[in-house]
């Protein structure tokens, strides 16, 4: 596992969630002033890959 990717991941995105096989899905959310909303969801390997953006 690559720690730098991992706390720069942290750093990066608001929450995340552990899954079962040792990778994770980071998500980050961005309001809008008009009342949108954007959710960006980042899914990454055991070694920090991204897997899907």
């Amino acid at each position: 596992m690559s720690f730098k990717k991992r706390k720069k991941n942290e750093f990066d995105y608001e929450t995340w969630i552990e899954k079962a096989d040792g990778g994770r899905i980071y998500s980050f959310e961005i309001k809008g002033r008009h009342g949108w909303k954007a959710l960006y969801l980042k899914e990454v390997d055991s070694q920090e890959i991204t897997l899907k953006f």
